[in-house]
């Protein structure tokens, strides 16, 4: 949620956020790096070991677009086998806009991860955007172990391990898997 008062992330914040997905409990440990190159040293170690992440970008800032491609790399360098996702922030601010709806979708469409728009302020698509990833992880991770035989009890799901998927699915208009 948006508080006018909410000071900006300098260095790593981190949450803890549960959530249940297909009556799966699932606990997301949440870290904010607000992507900072000055603290990339530090935001390394907690892409390792990583289940799912989030890329964010200001739709009114084109350098943050433009430094996805570099956070992609990153990502794909300490782990590899995460799910991601792309988000597009402050969808509330059209006037101030720079980076296209159809340019952000095009972009993620062609690395084949899903696109999200979402306000903060607004309450716009946030919680579908966490709910997206959700979904992803759960998805693979049931997969997975069906595959591979072995017993899961939704208090597993703290380990989730990662598989690629071919669902293609929209989630309250807003997020787009792939």
């Amino acid at each position: 949620m948006f508080l006018g008062d909410h000071e900006p992330t300098i260095g790593i914040d981190f949450k803890l956020k549960s959530e249940t997905y297909k009556s799966h409990n699932v606990c997301l440990n949440l870290f904010d790096s607000a992507g900072q190159e000055r603290f990339l040293s530090l935001t390394k170690s907690f892409y390792r070991g990583a289940h799912g992440i989030m890329l964010m970008f200001d739709i009114c800032n084109e350098e943050s677009f433009t430094a996805l491609d570099n956070w992609i790399e990153v990502v794909r360098e300490l782990a590899d086998e995460a799910k991601l996702m792309i988000v597009g922030t402050k969808a509330d601010l059209v006037e101030e806009r720079v980076v296209s709806r159809e340019r952000a979708e095009k972009y993620a469409q062609n690395l084949n991860i899903p696109y999200c728009e979402t306000s903060s302020k607004g309450h716009v698509n946030v919680m579908e955007a966490f709910m997206t990833i959700v979904s992803k992880l759960v998805d693979s991770h049931t997969e997975y172990m069906l595959k591979n035989s072995v017993c899961m009890s939704p208090m597993s799901m703290g380990a989730v391990s990662v598989s690629s998927s071919s669902n293609h699915t929209q989630l309250a208009g807003c997020c787009k898997l792939g």
